[in-house]
């Protein structure tokens, strides 16, 4: 009696370690195939680029590499939606990766202070202009937009281009907007 016991406890625990592992195969390709994949594809058909995802336990890390944007704005609120829509409630970091030559690297690192001093005080005409005067020589196509969350800055040149989405609050006592840490 006791060895027929011990068999039923063994079945159980051994269908509990199938079903098991049943459930959890068929929630990887779930999420593979039906949430994941599709929205890699629709994020590449965004801009005509590529789109890397890496999953870390609760958290997504998804990095874009687009072609050419004409609007970085109107980009980055459509991968916003995109991804609000495929992964509801799952905590996202998005990366924009693009190609700047040295000369567009070199004018980023120079309009740093301008950009940060433009976020904290809400100066963002002072701004264009700021970006406008150090272009001057026409060499370099630029487009700075901004929202309630973020500054969208974009700069072309032959030898590449440069797409940079700073975030920005509305926590200030003034009711401007501060870059986020």
């Amino acid at each position: 009696m006791a060895k027929k016991f011990e068999f039923r406890i063994l079945v159980f625990f051994l269908a509990l370690l199938v079903t098991l592992g049943a459930f959890l195969s068929v929630s990887t390709l779930y999420r593979k195939y039906q949430v994941e994949k599709p929205m890699v594809e629709d994020l590449q058909t965004l801009a005509g680029g590529r789109v890397e995802l890496e999953k870390e336990k609760n958290s997504y890390q998804i990095t874009l590499i687009p072609g050419k944007v004409d609007n970085l704005q109107d980009y980055y609120q459509k991968v916003q939606k995109s991804i609000a829509t495929r992964l509801p409630g799952k905590e996202v970091q998005i990366t924009v990766k693009d190609k700047p030559g040295p000369e567009l690297e070199a004018l980023f690192t120079e309009l740093q202070p301008a950009i940060y001093e433009a976020l904290a005080s809400g100066r963002f005409v002072w701004l264009e202009e700021e970006i406008a005067r150090r272009t001057g020589d026409g060499n370099i196509r630029f487009q700075l937009l901004v929202d309630n969350d973020f500054l969208y800055l974009q700069m072309e040149n032959r030898g590449g281009c440069l797409y940079r989405v700073i975030g920005r609050t509305a926590s200030q006592p003034n009711g401007e907007g501060v870059a986020q840490p």
